[in-house]
């Protein structure tokens, strides 16, 4: 409405800005995800199904928002090559994602419905997913902060730990800027030993 004729934040020092404070984000090493897994209970349809969807989850790097809504004719097959993929717009960031399935993402969507259906049904609700994640990951003796979104950070370390540049895994979580993804760098020490190693090499 043009009353305040500047940004008065931008006379603000660089010391006197709010800092956003850093959020601790948890992943899941390969062996930790098998106990959680082990440790899910499976009693009832619904808790089958908020496993199904955590592990596919873990296995593309899509949020909850993002699997709960996924379709079948969201999934396309590469003529080239004959592998499936999926391609979605991103209910967070409105982000146009294309992700290649793995064998282990593909396993866990073997029964094929209707095109416009929903792969995953929406009975398993996130706070009911986040509850029994939080009493497997006990059970399995894990002290880390476990949620759904747990599945996204353990996609995004595992695939950098295993040798994928950063930008590849930007551009598959769907993030706006790589600085969000660099974070993900700073959650791996080993990465950072490595850095050091390779310029002893080097140099």
């Amino acid at each position: 409405d043009k009353i305040i004729a500047s940004n008065p934040v931008a006379e603000l020092t660089p010391e006197e800005k709010p800092k956003t404070k850093q959020v601790k984000r948890d992943y899941l090493t390969p062996d930790e995800l098998e106990k959680v897994v082990e440790a899910f209970p499976e009693r009832t349809k619904q808790q089958r199904e908020g496993l199904r969807m955590f592990l596919f989850s873990c296995y593309t790097g899509l949020r909850f928002s993002d699997v709960v809504k996924l379709q079948w004719n969201d999934i396309k097959k590469d003529a080239s090559n004959g592998k499936s993929y999926f391609v979605i717009e991103m209910q967070k960031t409105k982000e146009i994602v294309k992700g290649y399935l793995s064998q282990k993402a593909l396993a866990l969507i073997e029964c094929k419905h209707n095109k416009d259906e929903n792969i995953f049904f929406g009975g398993a609700y996130l706070s009911n997913a986040n509850k029994w994640l939080k009493i497997a990951s006990a059970s399995a003796g894990i002290e880390k902060n476990v949620s759904f979104h747990t599945a996204r950070h353990t996609f995004a370390v595992n695939l950098l730990a295993g040798g994928m540049d950063i930008y590849s895994v930007s551009r598959l979580l769907g993030h706006t800027d790589i600085k969000t993804t660099q974070i993900y760098l700073e959650m791996m020490p080993k990465k950072q030993i490595e850095a050091s190693e390779m310029i002893d090499k080097i140099f």
